[in-house]
């Protein structure tokens, strides 16, 4: 009988322990993002990490768990005493191998742990894709090419519609143009041609997003479209694109 009563009591001890430490153990939300939002070619991604505890927290470990193809570095951190909120950038990740795929959803695991690191504590996840993009100069070039060979089409099509008139005799009292009208009336194809490609190629690094190849040139295809786009239109159409 005695026996019993002992059990019954270090049975009582252990739950009474074991709900204060329970009761001791702070509530941990976890949100995860990267910047950028998908890993593009081999370039780093920065892991931002905010926590938000209930009560003063310490002595946890913040562990990043990669996807098959990429790693993270380093793979945990401590972290300090915090309460209520606290951001952590010190995760980076990067591919690791060619067993990513192009387009392929990934998804990256965030855990708190104890100090210990045995109990997972809270735990979050967060989704990218693997994008392969082409370099800003290669875009840049490419686009380039297309602008002189929508601008060459553009100057066909011009040709094409366009029926030769007889040339007047000038008129001996008509003003006579400036020097500057007078060396682009001369050379007006090479002026009209030179406007379009520094319009369109500003137009291209319009479309620049955070030092990245927009969507539309993700390709070198894609990239020599868009110049030909931009060089089909007129330089009057390319004036507006870049006011807007």
């Amino acid at each position: 009988m005695r026996n019993y009563r002992n059990i019954l009591l270090l049975t009582s001890i252990a739950l009474l322990l074991s709900c204060a430490s329970a009761a001791e153990q702070p509530t941990i939300l976890v949100k995860a993002r990267l910047e950028p939002g998908d890993a593009v070619n081999d370039a780093p991604v920065r892991i931002f990490v905010e926590l938000q505890s209930s009560q003063p927290a310490t002595g946890l470990v913040l562990e990043c768990i990669s996807p098959p193809g990429f790693e993270v570095t380093p793979r945990n951190v401590a972290l300090p005493e915090f309460q209520k909120q606290f951001t952590s950038s010190a995760f980076t990740l990067r591919r690791s191998g060619k067993t990513a795929e192009v387009g392929q959803q990934n998804t990256l695991i965030v855990r708190v742990l104890s100090a210990d690191q045995k109990a997972a504590i809270a735990e979050a996840s967060v989704s990218f894709s693997y994008v392969k993009r082409i370099p800003i100069w290669e875009y840049l070039l490419l686009g380039f090419f297309g602008i002189a060979l929508g601008y060459a089409i553009r100057l066909l099509i011009k040709v094409l519609q366009t029926v030769p008139a007889p040339a007047l005799a000038p008129d001996p009292n008509a003003p006579q143009p400036g020097t500057i009208t007078q060396w682009v009336q001369k050379h007006y194809y090479f002026v009209d041609c030179s406007v379009t490609l520094v319009i369109g190629l500003l137009s291209l690094t319009l479309l620049l997003k955070n030092d990245h190849v927009p969507d539309s040139g993700l390709y070198w295809y894609s990239a020599l479209g868009a110049g030909v786009a931009l060089g089909l239109l007129a330089n009057s159409e390319l004036v507006s694109k870049l006011g807007r």
